[in-house]
């Protein structure tokens, strides 16, 4: 018998015949066909992307549909009643390590977070699904990267020559940790001193502590503000 469906019990009885007729059917024989595995999984897509993490989800493989709503009335639904259960195999490669596809998800669910990740790296992935008759092939691989994260604070900052009347000439080291990007640039702030005016009497000791985000001179206003220079370029 060919052409039969998968997981389907059958009900079959033979007889003889010849040119003088027919035999009794003999006794029933009850028999099933396997079962096949589950279609293969459309490749998984990115949630959310984090400097040290990455989430994906994917699609049911009990559902052909994109629709988000349907999707999670099928998260709800599995096991069903009427099929068997499917379970997800994730599958991560970090080309850097050199230790090819390794398991970072295997379950009945349909999205996953990955931790411990390094920071502004690409990742590929794939996914498999499974049922008690056997696994599916693998989806087409996804590359998938991290965020870079900001740098650290800028070090050992220093006059880098006696200081003359109207400048100071200044250096400091590039930070520790660039956050995974290279550093453009640098933004350099300065407080200016309180430079009292013809009208102005304040004291010293009454100086603003709060810290301005200006462009322009400021000298002889008779307040204390921050002169900056956004894009000092190191």
């Amino acid at each position: 018998l060919t052409q039969l469906t998968p997981s389907t019990e059958y009900v079959l009885r033979v007889m003889a015949e010849n040119s003088y007729g027919t035999s009794p059917w003999s006794s029933i024989v009850t028999a099933s066909t396997s079962g096949s595995p589950p279609p293969t999984p459309r490749t998984p897509h990115l949630v959310n992307s984090g400097v040290h993490s990455l989430t994906l989800a994917w699609y049911s493989s009990n559902s052909g549909s994109n629709n988000a709503n349907q999707q999670q009335q099928q998260q709800q639904q599995q096991p069903t009643p009427n099929g068997p259960t499917i379970s997800y195999t994730l599958e991560m490669e970090d080309e850097a390590m050199g230790h090819g596809f390794v398991t970072v998800f295997d379950g009945t669910g349909t999205e996953h977070c990955v931790g411990n990740l390094r920071r502004n790296t690409r990742y590929r992935f794939r996914l498999a699904a499974a049922n008690a008759d056997g696994r599916s092939r693998w989806s087409e691989v996804v590359t998938l990267s991290t965020l870079p994260d900001r740098p650290t604070t800028p070090r050992a900052m220093r006059l880098s020559g006696p200081p003359l009347s109207n400048r100071l000439s200044l250096v400091w080291d590039a930070p520790e940790d660039d956050g995974g990007l290279p550093i453009q640039a640098y933004r350099l702030e300065v407080r200016l001193p309180y430079v009292p005016s013809a009208d102005n009497t304040v004291q010293s000791s009454h100086m603003s502590d709060t810290w301005s985000d200006m462009n322009k001179s400021l000298l002889g206003t008779g307040v204390d503000k921050l002169l900056c220079w956004p894009r000092a370029i190191g």
